[in-house]
């Protein structure tokens, strides 16, 4: 039974039905209005009961008090919905909605939330305790859209721990002219809630790459608007890289992912042809994987086309020629494939 079809009284006080939607604003002059939190954090979730504990306790520890936080399950059909009822704390709301991607999810969340700032973290990472506070102190500091910082990734396995370190935020290239920031997962940034509607939210259609897309609409409009993006340059979220499912994980959803962003944004990427190089050889390596062996030749070829220097494009090209060798070569080499 979905919330939808709860009565009030079915419902625990953690619970929200989706078709009881609050505005994102809630008028002031009510006088019965509660006082709206400073943080909104979101954490869309499907069927990972056993980690999303860590996630919310993570954030329901932090050091500064301000803030809801929204449990948003798409779809789940374990027994998440058990897990969050057992955590009793008055900022923590739980919905759960049909299977839609963590992308609708996301942007589910963001209008059920009522906060002034909004935040997103994924179900199997964790915030250090002050995260929020230093995010809060950067907005007031700088006067930010935009608050960013750092992650450390925690590989969890004995292949995965090649990807273990500490990712702060750097100069994210010329098709971005410059700016510095990090957007590559949940809770390494926070926005104004006015940004995150001007921006247009997370893009639906997407399984991977979401991050990475929604800051190739958001920085550019920074930029011709003349918003900040400040950041802290220290991990505040703990990154953990496992053998469980993940989107980053199934080769189908990359590549559908980088085609998508090669597509949407030729013009942004006319800037930076490396960059444009680099993204095809992701889509290249991708469409290898799922069987896609002409696609990926295409995708080699424009990233030679694009950065003709750089002996990885020939090599995977030469590599694509022998699809057997080529899935085997990367099928080795899965738990360090590139990322968006």
């Amino acid at each position: 039974m979905s919330s939808s079809d709860m009565s009030p009284s079915d419902m625990s006080p953690s619970e929200v039905n989706p078709s009881d939607v609050r505005p994102s604003n809630p008028d002031p002059s009510d006088p019965f209005r509660a006082a709206a939190p400073l943080f909104s954090v979101v954490i869309p979730s499907h069927n990972r009961a056993s980690l999303l504990p860590r996630s919310i306790g993570s954030v329901l520890t932090q050091t500064m008090p301000d803030f809801e936080l929204l449990v948003v399950d798409d779809g789940s059909t374990d027994d998440t919905r058990e897990v969050v009822r057992r955590i009793n704390d008055p900022r923590l709301r739980y919905v759960w909605r049909e299977q839609a991607g963590a992308a609708a999810a996301r942007n589910f969340g963001a209008h059920l939330a009522a906060g002034r700032f909004l935040t997103f973290l994924d179900s199997d990472d964790e915030a250090l305790p002050h995260w929020l506070q230093s995010f809060q102190q950067g907005f007031a500091e700088s006067g930010a859209a935009v608050v960013c910082c750092g992650c450390e990734k925690v590989g969890n396995g004995p292949e995965l721990r090649k990807k273990s370190g500490v990712l702060l935020p750097q100069d994210l290239g010329p098709m971005f002219g410059r700016t510095v920031g990090k957007f590559t997962n949940g809770g390494v940034f926070a926005m104004r809630r006015e940004v995150f509607e001007a921006v247009g939210g997370y893009a639906e259609n997407l399984r991977s790459g979401q991050h990475t897309e929604l800051a190739m609409r958001l920085v550019p409009m920074a930029r011709k608007r003349g918003w900040i993006i400040h950041n802290v340059m220290e991990p505040l979220v703990r990154v953990h890289v496992h053998p469980g499912p993940r989107i980053r994980g199934d080769p189908e959803a990359l590549y559908e992912g980088t085609a998508y962003i090669l597509d949407a944004h030729r013009a942004l990427y006319r800037s930076a042809p490396r960059e444009y190089a680099k993204t095809q050889a992701i889509a290249g390596v991708s469409a290898l994987r799922i069987g896609r062996n002409g696609a990926a030749r295409r995708h080699f070829l424009r990233a030679i086309t694009a950065d003709p220097t750089r002996a990885e494009h020939w090599a995977r090209l030469m590599l694509s020629l022998l699809p057997p060798l080529a899935h085997r070569r990367w099928e080795r080499a899965r738990a360090t494939a590139p990322e968006l």
